[in-house]
């Protein structure tokens, strides 16, 4: 009767420290802003012999991270063969920001900060020896959004620019402009790859910025990815405006080009004129300087659908263009000679 109490009494606190004990094992990502871990021993037990654990810090956009202990710290003293050492980044590869071991006074060590996102934590017990063990709690700092202001000129081939909030919204009283002006272009593409912005209120506008007076070609607002947008020209803007409440995710874009051999220069458009413009049925292309050699006149909508193809002769001073069948609206043209852009400009039909 004696041994089946002792037996139960035994039973019962391996049942009661097993519930409490969860010893740690492997690699755990922390994604919050902070927490809390320890070595998995719970109140009143041991950490585990063999230990070889790692917790990975890296919260969702962090710039920094502190890490404290709290509470008791009580590692194996000798040797140090019992330790916790902290890495500065992802990996044991990274600087070591501290190692901790044996600790006769049980007081928690001095916390330690990273120098950016990410935080490793590894934990290693040998096979003999083992105490109370310990726990941590860690804070980040957020890397604040850097907001669009001001213009911005774009001249590669092709790019991306966003309204520069990343994962969060993007600001109140945004005012942003970006000049897309590739070298020798003879068109450009704009493609949004997400759209999110107050309907309504907040608005991202592109113009054909070949002229001296820019010309709004798009606006855009609301929830919806825009359609592309396609330029006849070299030159092109896009504005970003917010008002004073309520701001979304934003938006982002990308843009392409089609370059030619010639180097397109707003002092060209001056070489032609069309008049009347704007016009009703038909106008008048005034060459201000007829060109020796047939070249081409190509003549597009808004969202870049070739409306017009015509090959005007060689030293041609004037052609008159029948716009009888066409809809209203704004139109691109170009005249290009053996691949090589001549002209560029834009048309209006009433």
């Amino acid at each position: 009767m004696i041994k089946t109490i002792y037996t139960f009494i035994f039973a019962s606190l391996l049942l009661t420290q097993s519930a409490f004990a969860q010893y740690c094992s492997g690699t755990l990502i922390k994604t919050p802003a902070s927490g809390t871990f320890t070595d998995g021993s719970g109140s009143g037990n041991n950490y585990a012999d063999n230990s070889n654990c790692q917790w990975l810090i890296q919260p969702v956009g962090a710039a920094t991270i502190t890490l404290d202990f709290i509470g008791v710290f009580d590692l194996e003293l000798y040797n140090c063969s019992d330790k916790i050492i902290i890495y500065d980044g992802s990996d044991t590869s990274a600087t070591i920001l501290g190692t901790f071991c044996g600790n006769a006074n049980l007081t928690p060590p001095a916390g330690v900060t990273s120098t950016g996102g990410s935080m490793l934590v590894r934990f290693t017990s040998d096979v003999s020896y083992n105490n109370a063990g310990w726990e941590a709690s860690y804070t980040s700092t957020q890397t604040p959004p850097v907001y669009c202001s001001g213009s911005t000129t774009l001249t590669q081939p092709s790019g991306t620019f966003e309204d520069g909030s990343g994962s969060d919204n993007y600001s109140d009283n945004a005012d942003c402009i970006w000049y897309i002006e590739p070298v020798n272009a003879s068109s450009i593409s704009l493609t949004f790859t997400a759209f999110n912005t107050q309907g309504g209120m907040d608005f991202v506008k592109v113009y054909d910025n070949s002229g001296y007076t820019p010309v709004q070609i798009g606006s855009f607002s609301g929830s919806s990815i825009p359609s592309v947008v396609t330029l006849t020209g070299g030159y092109m803007a896009v504005e970003f405006t917010s008002n004073a409440s309520v701001t979304n995710l934003g938006w982002a874009a990308s843009y392409t080009s089609v370059s030619t051999t010639g180097i397109v220069d707003k002092d060209l458009l001056n070489a032609v004129t069309i008049f009347p413009n704007p016009f009703h049925q038909t106008a008048t292309l005034q060459f201000s300087v007829p060109e020796a050699e047939a070249c081409e006149l190509v003549m597009v909508d808004i969202v870049g659908k070739v409306i017009k193809n015509i090959t005007i002769p060689a030293l041609t001073s004037s052609l008159v263009i029948d716009a009888k069948s066409l809809p209203t609206g704004m139109y691109f043209y170009t005249i290009s000679k053996n691949n090589m852009l001549i002209h560029n400009g834009k048309m209006i039909i009433e």
